[in-house]
């Protein structure tokens, strides 16, 4: 309710110059720094991810998400129903994206790729357009993955977003971590959840040329 107050402030004061809103920038990337590695505030996680004070790396970032998926339908359905007749513009939401590549051409390194990019991207499209989350992430996380209402799987399938932004930073090699155990280190976790182990490397070969970023 929060939320769609402040994007409905936003539509009164902007809506005649602004013609393209996007509701959320990469809550993908944000909710797992926050709740999973504890990098951004509110700075919450537990082992193996991180050592915050307090939090649950497991349980956390999803109800998080799941929150931000509501407050985005909330904000699509106001602008859709009160303005976007009248100010033309259009509303949607902007995800970060790695792609997956399977380390091996086993079938089990193949699933972890799949497996990887539905903890990844899928997690926010499919709820955006289909009402629900992946069935691997039902699979793997239980009663950590909150369950939508039907009436929340109806306010988000009825107001689908007009657009969406991906911003693709990177490409790297997953392995499988049902099949055979993996030793995750602290730095190693972002995709840990998916039960996957991510690497730049195969038989020692970068998967691409390193690209170097300056701080600001």
């Amino acid at each position: 309710e929060e939320f769609d107050y402040y994007a409905d402030v936003c539509f009164k004061a902007f809506g005649d110059r602004v013609k393209y809103w996007t509701t959320f920038n990469e809550p993908n990337l944000f909710t797992r720094l926050a709740y999973v590695l504890g990098k951004y505030p509110p700075a919450r996680c537990s082992a193996p991810f991180g050592t915050c004070e307090s939090g649950n790396s497991h349980r956390e970032p999803y109800v998080a998400a799941h929150n931000m998926l509501l407050s985005h339908a909330a904000a699509v359905h106001n602008y859709k129903k009160n303005y976007q007749a009248t100010q033309g513009g259009s509303i949607g939401i902007v995800i970060a994206m790695k792609w997956y590549e399977p380390l091996t051409n086993t079938t089990e390194d193949i699933l972890a790729a799949r497996r990887a990019l539905s903890f990844e991207v899928d997690w926010f499209l499919e709820p955006i357009f289909f009402g629900d989350y992946p069935r691997e992430m039902h699979k793997l996380l239980s009663s950590n993955l909150p369950k939508f209402t039907s009436e929340e799987k109806s306010l988000l399938q009825k107001n689908k977003a007009d657009f969406i932004g991906i911003n693709h930073y990177t490409t790297i090699y997953v392995k499988d971590c049902i099949s055979s155990p993996c030793d995750l280190k602290a730095y190693e976790a972002y995709e840990a959840n998916a039960l996957v182990l991510a690497t730049g490397e195969r038989d020692g070969v970068a998967i691409g040329r390193p690209v170097r970023t300056a701080s600001i």
